[in-house]
């Protein structure tokens, strides 16, 4: 374990379990308090990780000396303080893992600071996939889950460019959050740049260039890489047992289309591939919508619990790149000496023409000659293949020793000089080649000697020369002596010529481009050559260098992995111990063709059963002329068919049944790329209507609707905010969300079903209107009072209150308080009618347009009204309804009628008549004060079904002691007679009863 320096007050009371992890600049530990048990992870940085940073700014000339250097760490450090602040901060909301403290020191020698980091242990993500498998709907919750942690970051004005599973943690709950360093303030990127460290198989492609900075996708790109993997059997794009890591990884970062991941579905995929579409204008613009997707997804499947797939163990062994890779160095090719004349063999065979004693011929006497030592020379080394030498037997059958040695050095010495000069000619025409390393059997090397004079004779008993042993020469040896040297000369000669010529020179003939417009990823070109391709080296690069992979198939080379609209050089070279001969083709320069980016390739349901209609999105300035081919689930194939345009109408399909279209073109140098198949399961059409939210509290919501047609098994439906999300089944046409979280943000609220190809959404939108605890109060003075609460929030025009008696003719009508808004949450009803029961409406003004939800309608009952007693009124009211000081009569024709013109008396009236009510009294105390006077007339049930009010003095209510008036009719909404009945008239002054009287309309 390393050591870890306890720093104190961070570190105080705490122990040092073990270092889970360490890297060039942070050592990871975890610590446990011993007294509470809990449990944390330490992050120790060094800032910077070695002197050796420092020493490099100082040397590169960016700081002048350790100060200016300590001077940078210092702002360096103090960025990470902020960030660190923010973290904490937005722990607050609930979706981000942020450090528990923090403690930074100057580092006790040298420049720079150690920083300590204390965090809440939890289980992080690529721990969890190492170690275990994780469930479809583990995988999309935690997608949704940080799809909510991102949002928390924008909202806060961050954006986290550091997402990999290193840094997304479970917690016990079953929630998945972010953690960790990597904000960056959004108003910020324009100006900044990704550290290196963020770097790796999680970040965007634009991020591999260091100048790059980061955009606002950057982190949806990242969350989609990690939902990638998880579906791709946790490993990355491209990698298999024939792509390592670092190949895959240069894939990836350079645009290739990615694979379908091995347990991803295709709605899935096409969420995945959007999230990690290579272009930044291509993937999801805003988490939100990442999120809505993933939520959409989940109603419209059935994700289960089960597992995707067992975790794949990677190799431990580090992977090395191809181009790291030192090539080994080919074994020296050595000559078939099989395929060598026999009567060239030969030459190189020992010389045993000589050697031995022909049955025809007598010995002669044997000769001692003294044979000088010549001084030994490091010479250029000739290889020649030689036959096997003879066995050890033979040899001494067929030699002797003195004429085997002379004939052998004088023959080699010759032949070796010669040999030496045509290489070196040769060489000074073509160059020197490479010489070989090392020996191989089969050759025989020989080192060639400088020519020097053989000195005169000497006496052998005072020369210090070896003597050697000579047979006595035969007639004519000399001469055939001569001739095997010039023979065995020219033999060398032929064979180093017949090397050069068939071995070491090659020629390219052709150098061709095979089919160069038939793919825009790929290109193949054709070597025509006598020689055998494996003496040649065939490269593909671009203008920056890079090279390509490609492999052979005879004398075809293809390369893969190229872009469209660029140009590349295609380059032959000779493999090692070979030279090309000079005027063939070693170059050829080729710009791959373009290509057409479908961007979109969408299925959805056409006008009839049967029908789906496919439509594109692509750029081209060129028609082009579609093929689509398609089948069903069961491999059933539909007859291909052709189209131009962006959209077509594919009819007679089978209901019931998931069909796949694939996107093809016939038209010349068109090359499609980007999504080419699209899948729609056609089933029977589903439709939303009236979607509406029926009900709100302060924290639930009720959904209402009416299925169209056809009515599905069940209904998805969803509720999405900020902070939340919820998702449930349902066979009702209604729901109600329980428990929500408040109204501090906005919810979408959707519904759907199989066979609807959207679902029907509902928008409600941050601080709506909601009433609740809507009361009515009646009052000992007639008044009424009405209050109500709005826990989220208030229109901004203020309120109007309509009511009316239940069962009244009238129709509602506005309080009559100068029509003024109300702007409070309560209000105090006037001029109500006695002992009357009524309902009341809260309305928005005219100039809100909102909505409101909750409990805005009410009834109550007003209260008795008591006897009028004012005014020293004789007899007392209130007058009985069969006094004689109360009558009924039929109004007169005159205009300006008074109770002198009233002729007719009854109780009982036609429907189209006129009623008029008089009242005598004896005496009246005078008075001109104004008062209320109120007609209320009620049927025999009691309901009052209609009334007339109006304000005068109390003199104007007399006249001779009579008061006259006209009865208000009982005329229902939209008639024009009255409706037939018995009846009570009651006259109200100021809420206090004056008098009754009952009468029939027939």
């Amino acid at each position: 374990m390393s050591e870890l320096k306890m720093v104190s007050p961070l570190l105080d009371n705490l122990v040092v379990e073990k270092e889970i992890s360490r890297q060039a600049e942070q050592i990871c530990y975890t610590l446990q308090n011993p007294t509470s048990g809990e449990r944390h992870v330490l992050k120790h940085q060094s800032i910077p990780a070695s002197d050796g940073h420092v020493r490099a700014l100082i040397l590169s000339g960016a700081y002048a000396d350790d100060a200016a250097v300590h001077e940078y760490y210092t702002r360096v450090v103090e960025d990470m303080r902020r960030e660190l602040e923010i973290g904490k901060t937005l722990a607050a909301s609930g979706c981000f893992v942020g450090a528990l403290d923090y403690q930074i020191e100057p580092k006790s020698e040298g420049v720079g600071y150690d920083v300590y980091i204390l965090y809440p242990l939890h289980v992080p993500l690529n721990e969890l996939l190492n170690h275990s498998p994780i469930s479809h709907l583990k995988a999309i919750n935690m997608g949704i889950d940080l799809c909510d942690a991102l949002i928390a970051c924008r909202k806060a004005g961050y954006l986290f460019q550091n997402l990999k599973p290193e840094n997304i943690y479970l917690l016990s709950s079953g929630r998945f959050l972010l953690g960790d360093l990597g904000l960056v303030p959004i108003s910020e990127l324009d100006y900044s740049s990704t550290p290196e460290t963020y770097i790796g198989p999680y970040s965007a492609p634009e991020l591999s260039d260091i100048a790059a900075s980061p955009n606002m996708t950057v982190d949806m790109y990242a969350l989609g890489m990690v939902l990638y993997r998880i579906y791709n059997g946790n490993h990355g794009p491209f990698v298999d047992e024939n792509t390592p890591e670092p190949m895959a990884e240069r894939l990836r970062s350079t645009g290739k289309p990615l694979p379908t991941p091995l347990y991803a579905d295709y709605e899935l995929t096409e969420i995945i591939a959007k999230a990690c579409a290579f272009r930044p204008e291509d993937r999801f613009s805003d988490p939100s919508h990442l999120k809505l997707a993933l939520m959409l997804y989940m109603q419209r499947n059935a994700v289960s619990d089960e597992y995707i797939a067992p975790p794949i163990v990677m190799a431990s062994e580090p992977v090395v790149m191809e181009d790291e890779v030192e090539e080994e160095e080919a074994p020296i090719r050595m000559v078939d000496i099989d395929t060598l004349d026999a009567a060239f063999r030969q030459s190189f065979a020992p010389d045993t023409t000589n050697s031995g004693t022909p049955e025809d011929s007598e010995p002669e006497e044997p000769v001692y000659v003294p044979v000088p030592k010549l001084p030994v020379e490091e010479a250029p080394v000739a290889e020649l293949p030689v036959e096997e030498a003879p066995s050890e037997e033979s040899s001494q059958d067929e030699q002797t020793p003195s004429e085997t040695t002379e004939s052998a050095e004088n023959a080699s010495d010759a032949e070796q000089l010669n040999v030496s000069e045509l290489i070196a000619s040769v060489n000074e025409v073509v160059g020197t080649p490479s010489a070989p390393t090392g020996h191989s059997n089969g050759h025989l090397t020989m080192k060639v000697a400088p020519a020097e004079p053989i000195h005169d004779y000497q006496d052998p008993k005072t020369s210090d020369e070896e003597e050697v042993y000579v047979a006595p020469k035969k007639k004519g040896v000399r001469r055939w002596l001569i001739l095997a040297i010039l023979v065995i000369l020219l033999a060398g000669i032929a064979a180093v010529g017949y090397y050069l010529i068939t071995d070491y020179f090659v020629n390219v003939a052709e150098l061709n481009v095979i089919d160069e417009k038939s793919s825009i990823s790929e290109l193949t070109v054709e070597l025509v050559s006598p020689d055998e391709q494996e003496k040649f080296l065939v490269t593909c690069t671009d203008s920056y260098g890079n090279a390509y992979p490609g492999s052979r198939n005879g004398n075809h080379y293809t390369f893969t992995g190229l872009r469209p609209e660029t140009a590349y050089t295609i380059t032959v070279s000779a493999s090692d111990y070979h030279r090309l001969t000079s005027g063939s083709s070693h170059t050829i320069n080729v710009i791959t063709p373009g290509t057409t980016e479908i961007k979109s390739f969408t299925a959805r349901r056409g006008e009839k059963d049967g029908q789906i209609r496919l439509n594109l999105s692509y750029e081209s300035a060129e028609p082009i002329n579609w093929i689509v081919e398609y089948s069903d689930e069961n491999g059933n194939a539909g007859i291909p068919f052709a189209f131009e345009g962006k959209e077509c109408l594919v009819s007679g399909l089978e209901m019931n049944r998931l069909y796949t279209f694939s996107l093809m073109t016939n038209t010349k140098d068109v090359f499609l790329s980007g999504q080419l198949t699209t899948q729609y399961e056609l089933l029977p059409i589903v439709t939303v209507e009236s979607l509406h939210i029926s009900n709100a509290t302060s924290n639930s919501v009720s959904l209402s609707w009416l299925s169209g047609e056809n009515t599905p098994a069940q209904w998805t439906v969803s509720c999405v905010s900020a902070g939340y999300s919820f998702t449930e089944t349902t066979t009702a046409t209604e729901f109600t969300f329980k428990s929500l979280p408040g109204f501090h943000e906005d919810y979408t609220f959707s519904v759907t079903a199989p066979g609807m190809d959207d679902p029907a959404v509902l928008e409600l939108p941050a601080k709506p209107i909601i009433v609740e605890n809507l009361h009515a109060s009646s009052n000992a003075d007639g008044t009424v009072t009405i209050s109500w609460s709005t826990p989220a929030g208030s229109p901004s025009g203020g309120w109007h209150l309509a009511y009316n008696v239940i069962g009244s003719y009238h129709v509602p009508y506005v309080l009559s308080a100068d029509s003024e808004d109300i702007d409070s949450n309560s209000a105090v009803l006037k001029g109500l009618i006695p002992n009357a029961q009524y309902e009341m409406v809260l309305h928005l003004t005219a100039a809100d347009v909102a909505s409101v939800f909750g409990s805005v309608r009410t009834t109550f009952t007003t209260a008795e009204a008591q006897a009028f007693n004012g005014h020293a009124l004789s007899p007392t009211a209130p007058f009985a309804a069969d006094s004689d000081a109360v009558s009924m009569w039929k109004k007169p024709e005159e205009d300006n009628w008074t109770y002198k013109d009233l002729t007719s008396m009854r109780d009982t009236f036609a429907t189209d008549e006129d009623i008029v009510i008089c009242a005598q009294v004896e005496s009246v105390a005078a008075s001109d004060k104004t008062v209320t006077l109120l007609y209320v007339l009620r049927d025999e049930n009691g309901i009052a079904v209609t009334d007339s009010a109006k304000q005068l003095k109390w003199d104007e209510l007399w006249f001779d002691k009579y008061h006259t008036n006209l009865v208000p009719r009982p005329i229902k909404e939209g008639e024009s007679q009255s409706t037939p009945g018995k009846y009570t008239l009651e006259i109200y002054v100021d809420g206090q009863l004056l008098l009754t009287r009952n009468f029939t309309i027939v």
